[in-house]
């Protein structure tokens, strides 16, 4: 090992598997301080006790711990992006799995709400209060920038099940921990916001502090809102769209130059109940945004957001994004054709544009034909 240079050293631990990686460790001591940094700079886990407490267990080593970077926690109903998964089968929330940079797929069935009355077996309670203790530890990992909390789609099923509970236990850890910890990119997928309390937290926007990549994806509502019985405005989805991101966090990032990726992505449509604003919004460096569920409209200005950043926009992602029809007119105030136009005059420096639509086959088309030309469900244009 000592004939090889340090360039060859790196070449070979960045080009082989985690397995690998593993073997490399047990080789000599040389190969071990070779394959260890890259080994522990990634670490995923998932829902079984083994994966949370290998976490944990290197959390607990100084000198493994300087080596993590990014730490990502995906729930087993998720892929590697948060897409719902299509199959999911059983899970042994005990399993034995290995222990860094592997994605565990340790699945289980879609959750039902059960008829008992028991929302959740001893190992699940078991395993919530590991993660919340895990990630109330994430602050010994003193490098690490990126944070992906890759939460269940199903989460607001069942308000006293583990998805949900799970969510919002290490929401709650990580907040708790948020002053200690300087991240650069955070991904936060499928949150509930059943309780907004934790994002209405001074802790919780400390998160946000120097960020340069922000994705918040926020499941829909609708099976919990009855439950809440608390109507709009009161109800907690309308307060944290209205009040908490477009009042707190996004006011919060504004003007930063360190911003240049974000992702704001709803469960359902929003824009108008509830209702905001994106005219007082701009990050000079913004070189990539992706909404989805975002209505257009002149009150909204979607539009001219989207506009404002033509100096630094290459990739745009609009997904199932609509536009606004008032009660007195037959048609919005802006078709799709001049928005289209708009962003070919002005985005000259757009590389990437994707866009997929709900499409209405009973919509009557407009005379440019807006309708028939938005109807394919996912357009990709590079450009």
């Amino acid at each position: 090992m000592n004939r090889f240079t340090a360039e060859i050293s790196s070449a070979v631990t960045d080009g082989v598997s985690t397995k690998d990686l593993h073997a490399l460790r047990i080789v000599n001591k040389a190969w071990s301080v070779a394959a260890t940094p890259r080994l522990f700079r990634r670490i995923e886990i998932q829902d079984s006790l083994s994966s949370v407490n290998a976490l944990k267990n290197v959390l607990m080593v100084e000198e493994l711990a300087g080596h993590v970077r990014e730490i990502v926690y995906r729930s087993q109903y998720v892929d590697q992006d948060g897409q719902p998964l299509r199959k999911c089968p059983n899970v042994d929330f005990g399993a034995s799995i290995p222990l860094a940079g592997i994605q565990y797929g340790m699945l289980k069935p879609h959750p039902v709400i059960p008829e008992n009355g028991i929302s959740m077996s001893p190992e699940e309670h078991k395993l919530i209060d590991a993660l919340k203790e895990t990630f109330g530890l994430i602050a010994k990992a003193r490098h690490l920038s990126t944070l992906k909390l890759l939460f269940s789609p199903h989460s607001t099923d069942n308000p006293d099940g583990f998805e949900f509970c799970s969510s919002f236990e290490i929401l709650e850890a990580v907040v708790g921990v948020s002053k200690a910890i300087s991240l650069r990119s955070l991904t936060l997928v499928n949150i509930a916001v059943a309780d907004e309390s934790v994002y209405e937290r001074p802790e919780f926007m400390a998160l946000l502090r120097g960020l340069s990549q922000l994705q918040i994806t926020v499941v829909s509502n609708e099976k919990l809102d009855p439950k809440i019985n608390r109507d709009y405005p009161d109800d907690p989805w309308s307060i944290f769209w209205e009040d908490i991101m477009f009042q707190r966090i996004l006011p919060s990032l504004n003007g930063s130059s360190a911003l240049t990726h974000l992702v704001l992505h709803s469960g359902e449509h929003i824009g108008i109940k509830p209702t905001f604003s994106f005219k007082a919004l701009h990050f000079p460096c913004l070189s990539s945004l992706s909404l989805m569920r975002i209505t257009f409209d002149e009150k909204i200005g979607t539009e001219d957001f989207i506009i404002r950043h033509k100096a630094t926009l290459s990739r745009l992602e609009l997904y199932r994004c609509l536009l606004l029809v008032h009660f007195d007119e037959d048609k919005p105030a802006r078709l799709w054709s001049q928005i289209w136009d708009r962003f070919a005059k002005e985005l000259t420096g757009l590389k990437e544009f994707m866009l997929s639509t709900e499409w209405d086959q009973n919509a009557r088309r407009d005379k440019y034909g807006d309708y028939e030309a938005v109807q394919l469900d996912r357009i990709i244009l590079k450009l």
